[in-house]
């Protein structure tokens, strides 16, 4: 704090013999310099010495400053620059006609004023803080009573305002002469307690680096003695060091020695052992040329075997291709139709039986061919109506040209147990049976062909005799386009049907064709459709259902596959055949970490038709 009172009063000091532009420019710094001084009393100077410096310049600005130090001064109780404060106001008010040609001064307001500041200046001194040299003379010589009088006068009594005004300025010029005179006092006396301190802190600062010079000298040296003993002990180390190394030396080298003669003795071992190996390998290689060459002939033996059986299977593909029923046949009879057949291996155990039937032709040599097999007076006049009214009809409508315009058609899926050759030798089979059942014993209804099917299995395969249990799934049709009827029978595999753009299911009965049986005949359940235009059927083995694929390596299963019917069912038929290929294919490619790698499960087949 008072380093900054004693800058701000040499600053204020060094104004005094500024010339007109310096002194405009410090006014600026010393304005600038005052918002930031944070002791109040030298912020009070300095705030007179701006009053001061623009008296006579700009009155009221001077008068805002001189104000402004009045009321700081009161605040913090500073008697001097409250009466310099006054003084500097006394002045403005006289400069005020000085300033503006158009205004005269203030003189009973300057001397009130001036009147102020000599009072506190009095107080000053009064109070003994003015007391020095030649001010001191005047201040208690005589000279101050006759000044006071003559301002008392004037002020009072004669009412002489300027001249009361100017004893009054003197009065306060020369307390300020003797302030100023104070003030240099305090400043130069500040200025030899700075010298003198700055003088303490040299000496101290020189005893201190001679202290620090004895301490290094002191630290310089243990550290010599310290380097010294650490290299007499390294040179100890050192020659311990030579000396454990040429012992350590000497025994490798000793080790050494001994390692490479049992190396050495080692190695002639290992070479008679290894040529000893040699001989061996040799005669082993013999062995392994002879057995090579015959496993070459053997493989060369089961390729020919391979390519025969492939032949064969090949061979067998077109049999039972050519058993199977021609698409255009099916097509003719349903043009709106399908068949999707993919079999798992060569050949299939799963095949496809189509047939077209004349209902009333069919139904009498059924009934003659049941009669046959029963012998009851009632069946035979039984017969014996429906062949008069058969010829009757017969010769009505010339029984030549007598012929049903929609034949009932028979279609058929089967899934045979087991793929592959066992499963297409099971297939024929089947095949052969159905073609026995409907063509020769005119069986017709699904759920009868179905119980037929089994008891002929059954003996053909003599399965009571052998416990063969071989059989086969089935799904059967039989359409009447006159009638607008479907008649459905299965054996495990359901019919799925789409009307209305809402998939249905039928399930087949939960017993296969075929297999071993105890006690009473098995019958099948005949379920009956009444055709709508634009219905869709769709007849199939469970390949499809079972195929093992997508990102779980599971079944596309039942509900999949029924929305997957549902969603293509409205496409053109071969639009539906490429769209079920292409989702096969998708669901067996796609990315698992499972099975990276899928195959068919089993054979694959769809019928699929529309009405």
């Amino acid at each position: 704090m008072l380093l900054i009172r004693i800058l701000a009063g040499v600053i204020v000091i060094s104004f005094l013999g500024l010339g007109k532009l310096q002194a405009q420019s410090s006014v600026a710094i010393l304005e600038t310099m005052v918002q930031k001084m944070p002791d109040k009393p030298a912020k009070v100077d300095s705030l007179n010495r701006l009053a001061t410096l623009l008296s006579s310049k700009n009155s009221s600005k001077a008068l805002a400053y001189a104000r402004e130090a009045e009321k700081l001064s009161e605040q913090i109780h500073y008697t001097k620059g409250l009466a310099k404060a006054f003084a500097n106001q006394g002045q403005i008010y006289v400069n005020i006609g000085n300033e503006k040609d158009d205004q005269l001064p203030d003189y009973e307001k300057a001397a009130k004023i001036y009147r102020k500041a000599f009072n506190f200046y009095k107080a000053l001194n009064d109070k003994g803080l003015i007391s020095r040299n030649e001010v001191l003379s005047f201040l208690e010589g005589g000279v101050i009573t006759v000044y006071q009088d003559l301002a008392d006068i004037y002020y009072s009594e004669k009412k002489d305002f300027k001249q009361a005004a100017a004893y009054y300025r003197v009065l306060s010029i020369k307390f300020e002469e003797y302030a100023v005179y104070v003030r240099d006092l305090g400043l130069n006396s500040a200025m030899e307690e700075l010298k003198a301190e700055k003088l303490k802190e040299e000496l101290l600062k020189k005893d201190l680096e001679k202290r620090n010079l004895e301490v290094k000298k002191r630290k310089l040296e243990r550290d010599k003695a310290r380097q010294e003993s650490k290299l007499r002990a390294a040179e100890s180390k050192q020659k311990s060091i030579l000396l454990i190394a040429s012992l350590v030396s000497i025994a490798l080298i000793l080790v050494l020695a001994i390692v490479l003669f049992r190396d050495s003795r080692k190695q002639k071992n290992l070479n008679n052992q290894l040529t000893e190996q040699r001989n061996k390998l040799e005669i082993k290689n013999q062995d392994i040329e002879k057995k090579t060459r015959e496993i070459s002939r053997n493989r060369d033996e089961i390729q020919d075997k391979n390519d025969q059986i492939t032949e064969s299977i090949n061979y067998a593909q077109r049999i039972q291709e050519a058993m199977l029923p021609a698409f255009n046949r099916i097509q003719a009879s349903l043009p709106q139709s399908f068949v999707y057949y993919k079999p798992r291996d060569i050949v299939s155990g799963d095949f496809y039986w189509f047939a077209e039937v004349q209902p009333s032709i069919n139904s009498l040599l059924a009934a003659i061919n049941d009669v046959t097999t029963k012998d009851s007076e009632g069946s035979q006049e039984e017969l014996r109506s429906q062949l008069t009214a058969f010829t009757a009809d017969s010769a009505q409508n010339k029984l030549e040209t007598t012929k049903i315009s929609h034949p009932e058609i028979i279609i058929a899926a089967m899934d045979c147990t087991g793929h592959g050759v066992p499963g297409a030798f099971m297939s024929m089979v089947g095949h052969s049976i159905l073609n026995e059942i409907v063509t020769q014993k005119n069986i017709i209804r699904p759920d009868e062909i179905l119980a037929e099917l089994h008891q002929s299995i059954r003996s053909q395969l003599r399965q009571k005799e052998t416990q063969n249990q071989d059989g086969m799934d089935a799904c059967i049709c039989k359409i009447n386009l006159e009638e607008k009827t479907l008649e459905y029978a299965g054996a495990h595999n359901p019919l799925f049907y789409v009307v209305d753009n809402k998939m249905h299911t039928i399930k087949g009965d939960r017993q296969g064709v075929g297999g071993l049986h105890e006690g009473v005949d098995r019958t099948y359940t005949l379920h009956t459709l009444e055709l709508k235009e634009g219905m869709s059927f769709y007849l199939s083995s469970d390949g499809y259902r079972d195929q093992l694929g997508g990102p779980k390596d599971k079944k596309f299963m039942s509900k999949s596959f029924k929305q997957l019917l549902l969603d293509i069912s409205s496409k053109t038929m071969e639009e539906q055949t490429q769209i079920l290929d292409e989702k096969l294919k998708e669901w067996m490619d796609y990315p698992c970490k499972y099975d990276p790698v899928r195959e068919q499960t089993d054979d694959i087949l769809i019928i699929g038709f529309r009405v």
